[in-house]
């Protein structure tokens, strides 16, 4: 591949290393990749239905309408991308059978797999991929994954089975973005059927179509003619299971009276609190994925006084202790997030983890030159005002309870800070009205561009609306903005690396975690992976009598 030449990817054999850097997506995901349980030694068997309890709420799935990670688990069951990325930087045919990329990674042709239908009987061909990717950008769709298409300038249907898609700069992160769900092709006819109503009838290529959809029910059915699975799940027909049928529950202890009651036969978002005792019982597989992307993020508001002062906003960097923070709220499951990066992200700089080790000296001594002297209560004051900060979360408990951690170290240096938490839908209007001084964030992604979601300007009002930071630098915009373009790995590791830097420098992002994706099922539901995101395979999952 390499971005140079054409490349058949029929074959199983792994791409090499160099080849995913030639075109800038690295591979190196330590202690990462596509997760997969000890196979069984026994026959597989074909049939059964398998429970899942849900945590998070079952909106309609159009995959590029919503932002969603927890749906995009969902999604990998039901859309095949054209390239698969099972590890970071490893591409694997999907239904593009090869590819070659022009130099200045401005234009891409596919070849498509031939004898491809969607689940409603409409063929597979480049018709389909056109009408994807150009519904994408539809404005009328109004999708928040615009952006995998970047500076999109069109798609040629040059036959039935290869296109050419064409960018108006170079835009080496296309085969990363390919992989994600909010690009996988769709049913015109489906689209075409059901309207608005697309996202509860979402018509795919995937091992099980979607037959029900209701806000706490959603069924999916065995593809009978499935016949094109990536060649890394070592099985290409039909899946083996009939049925999944997913349920919300929101309530962690309601999902595991399910999964104890064999009502579900795998239940997600377990507390860390339960992972020892869950590993200590033989029945169960804890399955702890550690993702990369963005770590749980508390992002300082730089335009709201007093957090326009770099000073202030350095010495709550001193002032929070991560490790603690982490054993405390997840019992050493989960891994401290230092900086805008997780640590399983390719291009992390690990430098991020000494810039602010804790120190609450440091922090009173950056207060107290910046003018905020003790006052009432043990509350810093200067001209007459109380340096208390307003906490805008999402009411979800492991969000408001890193809050309250945050919130008692603040207080060690004299920091006041209120919590408010509400409904996802009411933070982002109230971010969007600009009444936080703190607010929350987080993103699973393999690639380092991510960091322009809380970073890059044009996310405080247009685009994904990640920058909560309100952070304004047209020079690091357009570093970001070159990052994105470069297709030299070294080259695009080193910007990275100096944004990671001028981040930290600046102090208005604040690390807390790191994602953690945490999921328990029976030892008797025999071969099911992840890829490195954290997205399920269950085509070739089977349930042992």
């Amino acid at each position: 591949m390499g971005g140079r030449g054409r490349v058949d990817r029929s074959s199983r054999a792994n791409p090499s290393r160099r080849a995913f850097i030639g075109l800038g997506i690295g591979a190196g995901l330590a202690g990462a990749g596509l997760l997969t349980a000890r196979p069984s030694a026994g026959q597989r068997v074909r049939g059964g239905a398998r429970g899942h309890a849900f945590r998070d709420s079952l909106n309609p799935l159009d995959s590029p309408v919503p932002n969603s990670d927890s749906q995009s688990r969902l999604l990998n069951s039901i859309l095949d991308p054209l390239v698969w990325q099972p590890e970071a930087g490893k591409f694997f045919p999907g239904l593009a059978t090869a590819w070659q990329v022009s130099p200045d990674a401005t234009r891409y042709t596919f070849t498509l797999r031939e004898k491809v239908k969607f689940h409603d009987g409409a063929p597979f061909n480049g018709a389909a991929v056109k009408a994807t990717f150009d519904r994408v950008v539809d404005p009328q769709l109004k999708a928040l994954l615009i952006g995998l298409l970047g500076p999109y300038d069109g798609t040629d249907v040059l036959g039935d089975h290869q296109i050419r898609v064409r960018f108006k700069e170079p835009f080496p992160l296309f085969l990363h973005n390919l992989s994600a769900t909010g690009l996988r092709p769709v049913s015109p006819t489906g689209v075409k059927k059901w309207g608005a109503d697309f996202g509860q009838n979402l018509v795919g290529t995937g091992p099980f179509a979607l037959t029900k959809f209701s806000p706490s029910e959603i069924v999916f059915e065995r593809f009978a003619d499935y016949n094109w699975a990536p060649a890394f799940l070592d099985h290409k027909g039909p899946a083996y299971l009939d049925r999944l049928v997913l349920r919300l529950v929101p309530e962690a202890s309601t999902r595991i009276i399910a999964l104890e009651r064999d009502e579900s036969q795998l239940i997600d978002f377990v507390p860390d609190a339960e992972v020892k005792r869950f590993r200590g019982n033989p029945k169960y597989m804890v399955d702890v994925i550690a993702v990369p992307g963005l770590p749980q993020l508390l992002q300082l508001n730089v335009t709201k006084p007093p957090l326009d002062d770099k000073r202030v906003r350095q010495a709550i960097q001193y002032a929070v202790d991560q490790k603690k923070l982490v054993d405390v709220l997840f019992f050493g499951v989960r891994r401290p997030g230092y900086g805008v990066l997780a640590s399983q992200t390719w291009g992390y700089w690990k430098g991020v983890e000494e810039a602010y080790r804790f120190s609450p000296v440091k922090a009173k001594a950056l207060l107290d030159a910046a003018g905020w002297k003790p006052g009432a209560g043990g509350i810093r004051e200067k001209d007459g005002q109380r340096l208390s900060l307003l906490y805008i979360t999402t009411n979800r408990a492991e969000y408001t309870q890193t809050g309250e951690v945050v919130q008692d170290m603040l207080l060690q240096v004299g920091i006041e800070m209120k919590i408010d938490a509400m409904s996802n839908a009411a933070s982002l209007t109230k971010y969007q009205m600009n009444e936080h001084h703190i607010g929350r964030l987080g993103e699973i992604n393999a690639d380092p561009s991510v960091m322009a979601f809380p970073v890059h300007s044009r996310n405080i009002r247009g685009g994904t609306q990640g920058n909560r930071s309100k952070y304004s630098n047209p020079e690091v915009d357009a570093q970001l903005d070159a990052a994105e373009r470069e297709v030299d790995a070294r080259k695009r590791l080193q910007m990275y690396e100096t944004l990671q830097k001028t981040v930290t420098e600046e102090a208005f992002i604040l690390g807390t975690f790191e994602q953690t994706l945490i999921n328990v099922r029976p030892r008797n539901l025999e071969d099911m992976s992840y890829d490195n995101l954290g997205r399920f395979f269950l085509h070739k999952a089977w349930l042992k009598a």
